[in-house]
């Protein structure tokens, strides 16, 4: 849980931070309404890929039946950087033409037919971030 959800709105007298507001066990709630409240920076810097390999020299080669002989490391969503709260600014659920997904007039008031085409986009739904991928080999020549 966010630290931030258990300081919401109570009341006139006790606001909370102003920003979460009170829980509702609304078919409507405040939360999923579109809103500037929800929208936060999510410029962010991602090291991506990394690879790094090493060639056998020959000199050491000579005694064995390889040619060549490289050995590698690879390392993909090595780091994100970025104040965004979410998991990843650049990951979303829905596709620019998308409006699906449990969010029908019925739970949002909202009519999916009235919502201009990409509305959804970027709208985070809590998709799971990239995984860290770290993959080792070697590529021979005989």
């Amino acid at each position: 849980m966010y630290a931030g959800a258990a300081n919401f709105w109570e009341s006139e007298q006790n606001p909370g931070d102003g920003v979460n507001p009170r829980p509702s066990a609304n078919r409507r709630p405040f939360q999923q309404g579109f809103s500037t409240l929800w929208v936060e920076d999510a410029s962010f810097l991602r090291v991506k890929n990394i690879t790094l390999s090493y060639n056998i020299p020959q000199s050491v080669l000579h005694k064995t039946p390889f040619n060549n002989l490289r050995v590698y490391v690879n390392a993909d969503n090595v780091k994100l950087f970025s104040k965004y709260t979410g998991y990843d600014p650049e990951n979303t659920t829905y596709k620019a033409t998308n409006y699906s997904a449990g969010t029908s007039a019925a739970n949002t008031g909202v009519s999916s037919s009235s919502l201009p085409t990409g509305s959804m986009l970027g709208v985070d739904y809590g998709s799971y971030p990239l995984p860290l991928v770290i993959t080792f080999g070697l590529k021979t020549s005989f």
